[in-house]
């Protein structure tokens, strides 16, 4: 994660200005969104404390494959 990233203003996703399609293509958004992606992989763990997400990574990557299944109940 790039330093400036903890510097990036707040934006606050309820307060979409505009079109939605429009406002999530728009550079600060994307950024935000892939900030908060990131931690998320990064930091979720499950009820016994285990990192989800590194492990999946891990696993993904040493199998040589391209697919990270995601649980959207994790998300939610």
């Amino acid at each position: 994660m790039d330093i400036g990233d903890e510097e990036e203003e707040h934006i606050d996703m309820e307060d979409a200005k505009g079109m939605l399609n429009l406002w999530i293509k728009e550079p600060k958004t994307v950024r935000m969104i892939k900030r908060n992606f990131t931690r998320f992989l990064r930091d979720y763990v499950d009820e016994s404390g285990n990192n989800v997400y590194i492990s999946k990574i891990n696993d993904m990557c040493s199998n040589n494959k391209q697919t990270l299944i995601v649980d959207y109940e994790h998300l939610s």
